[in-house]
């Protein structure tokens, strides 16, 4: 078990001047240099399995973009509806919330690009998110859109999320620079034949619980790019 101590602010960074934010294949390439942020906490003792699963953000106007990078043992999908249960399958997970407020969001996409999106205080009592809020997070991933049973991806896979933060902002900003959120970043599999819950910034809980904000970590989106005035 990792021992307990908060990760410091995270900065995301803008899209370069002169990229595509449109062009799919540029912003995976753009990405696929940048550093990459582990989520690699084992809070939690009686699950050692522990995936390579890595992270790197950046914005553009309105959008944050997520490209998760996953290897682990076993990997499956078998959800295809939106706000089916999957974090039951290979399974990353945004958490996050304005500073101040008590509602937050979970956005939770298994490895073929089904969402599973919700808002509320608490673990109990969570609302869906509206249809037209949901499909408006476009999913990218490497992965086939079609059932998977358990099996072993010697290549591992990749999911790019682009989400409209202004759908989830109170006021809604211009764009993103220097807007603040609350969050954590997550993976599991609940039920796979090698379960495993990992977590970007620790959790101090008995067992394993991502709802739980008070071990959200500051999302900072830097205004300009490092060195750029």
């Amino acid at each position: 078990m990792t021992l307990f101590q908060n990760k410091k602010a995270l900065t995301v960074k803008p899209l370069p001047t002169l990229a595509d934010p449109s062009d799919i294949d540029q912003v995976h390439g753009i990405l696929d240099t940048w550093p990459k942020n582990p989520i690699d906490t084992e809070n939690w003792e009686h699950y050692p399995d522990k995936p390579e699963v890595f992270f790197t953000p950046a914005w553009h106007g309105k959008i944050l973009f997520l490209k998760f990078y996953v290897r682990e043992p076993v990997t499956r999908a078998v959800f295809l509806k939106d706000n089916d249960p999957v974090y039951q399958d290979s399974c990353v997970e945004f958490f996050f919330s304005q500073p101040g407020e008590a509602v937050y969001y979970n956005l939770e996409t298994n490895c073929i690009g089904t969402c599973l999106g919700e808002s509320g205080f608490s673990r109990q009592g969570r609302t869906h998110l509206k249809e037209e809020v949901l499909s408006a997070v476009k999913r990218v991933p490497s992965l086939p859109r079609r059932p998977l049973e358990e099996t072993h991806l010697s290549g591992g896979w990749t999911l790019l999320l682009e989400i409209p933060l202004d759908l989830f902002l109170e006021p809604e900003p211009e764009n993103l620079a220097g807007v603040e959120l609350m969050a954590n970043f997550y993976k599991c599999g609940d039920s796979l034949s090698i379960p495993h819950y990992l977590s970007w910034s620790p959790i101090n809980t008995k067992t394993p619980d991502f709802h739980r904000p008070e071990f959200f970590v500051p999302l900072r989106f830097a205004s300009h790019q490092p060195g750029s005035k």
